[in-house]
């Protein structure tokens, strides 16, 4: 069954099969996206109990001056002020999930409202950029991935350090952090075909130029420096005719080689 809904320029071609896929498969995202959160918090939760129990043992050699000043030069103070920096990337990771998350949430509100009202599409926000949105997060989520993966990286080999430093056995029995990187990573790939998946979809009439207003008013949602630069970066590839493909790898590439420690901005 197909029909279309018209209005001045914009054409949607309505597939009813299509529209049932594409409500399984933002529900589905979203399911993912929750899982994501879930399985970061798993993943840093535990630092707490380890941060806990480096300032236990820091405390026991403070009556000791000699010692003191040789816990101070061997940079172990320095190794706390790392693990505390980067241990406030789960906040980060949660609020940028939460913001895919809403954009997928109104995208399905209006997926699950749809009619044949020929003025149906005029009071439509986010099926009009479907296809861009996805794009967009798309590439959010891979992002995500990879500065999950790097600042895991950079906690493995400070808590590395701390151990050594303060004598502390490593008891995967004891403590354990970071068994969930892998499976985030299937997740973040897994979310990331499905939305470049969406993001082929043509609608005819929907190009970029006609659409500035509500590309606009959605980019307030991504309230992160970070999000929005990638956000207009992905909009500037995809205008100027660049593949998924290749618009993925530049904007990974300029993130790697970038000097800014944007993973720990806030806002």
């Amino acid at each position: 069954m197909r029909k279309n809904i018209e209005h001045k320029e914009y054409t949607l071609l309505y597939d009813a099969c299509m529209h049932v896929k594409l409500i399984s498969d933002f529900e589905t995202i979203n399911k993912k996206v929750d899982f994501m959160a879930e399985i970061s918090s798993e993943d840093f939760l535990p630092l707490n109990q380890k941060l806990r129990l480096y300032q236990k043992r820091i405390d026991s050699f403070t009556n000791d001056e000699k010692l003191d000043k040789r816990l101070a030069a061997s940079g172990v103070y320095g190794s706390i002020s790392a693990l505390i920096k980067d241990m406030q990337f789960h906040d980060i990771i949660q609020q940028r999930l939460d913001h895919i998350r809403k954009i997928n949430q109104d995208i399905l509100e209006e997926l699950k409202d749809i009619s044949y009202d020929p003025m149906y599409l005029s009071k439509t926000k986010y099926i009009k950029v479907i296809t861009h949105l996805s794009r967009i997060n798309a590439v959010q989520i891979q992002v995500i991935n990879q500065e999950y993966k790097s600042v895991i990286d950079n906690l493995k080999k400070t808590l590395d350090s701390m151990n050594n430093l303060l004598n502390v056995e490593t008891n995967p029995t004891s403590i354990y952090c970071f068994s969930n990187v892998a499976l985030f990573n299937i997740l973040a790939d897994t979310i990331s075909s499905k939305l470049k998946s969406i993001s082929k979809m043509v609608y005819p009439g929907h190009t970029l130029s006609n659409l500035q207003e509500e590309m606009d008013e959605i980019q307030k949602v991504y309230t992160m420096k970070t999000e929005r630069d990638i956000f207009s970066r992905v909009l500037e590839l995809t205008t100027a005719g660049y593949s998924m493909h290749t618009i993925n790898l530049m904007i990974m590439k300029e993130l790697k080689d970038s000097v800014s420690d944007n993973r720990l901005e806030l806002f």
